[in-house]
C-alpha cells in the first residue's frame, strides 16, 4: 500500500490477526522505481496480494504491482482504491469510506483474495 490509507491497512491487519488471518503490510511508497524483489517475495510467501492506495487503482500502485506479478509470480490480486470514478469534495474520512478504502473494505478484499487462492 501507499499513502495515509496505509494506516487503515494496519488496522485491518490487526483485526484479521484476531481472527487468525496473518497478513503482511508493505509500505510500497514509489511506483517508479517499483520494488520488484519485495513484491515478488511477498507474493510467493502469501500466495495472494491486496493493494491499497488513495487514488485511482488504474495506472497506480495496483496496476504497477499487477505488472510485476504477471511477470514474476502470478497470484490472485484485489485492488483497494478508487475504482474508476470521478472524485468528489468532502471530508477525508467520509471520502475514504465512500470510495471503499476503509478498514472494513480492506478486510473484505483480503477475505475475497484468500478465497481465490489455489
Amino acid at each position: 500500500g501507499s499513502g495515509p490509507v496505509l494506516y487503515n491497512g494496519l488496522l485491518a491487519a490487526l483485526e484479521l490477526e484476531k481472527e487468525g488471518i496473518s497478513v503482511m503490510v508493505i509500505n510500497n511508497h514509489t511506483i517508479k522505481p517499483i520494488d520488484t524483489e519485495t513484491i515478488t517475495e511477498a507474493a510467493k510467501k502469501c500466495g495472494a496480494v491486496v493493494t491499497l492506495e488513495e487514488h485511482q487503482v488504474m495506472a497506480g500502485i495496483g496496476s504497477a504491482v499487477c505488472e510485476v506479478l504477471a511477470q514474476h509470480c502470478p497470484v490472485p490480486v484485489e485492488m483497494v482504491g478508487v475504482q474508476d470514478h470521478f472524485g468528489e469534495s468532502g471530508e477525508p474520512t467520509e471520502l475514504i469510506e465512500k470510495y471503499g478504502m476503509g478498514k472494513d473494505a480492506i478486510i473484505n478484499a483480503v477475505r475475497k483474495v484468500i478465497s481465490r487462492k489455489n
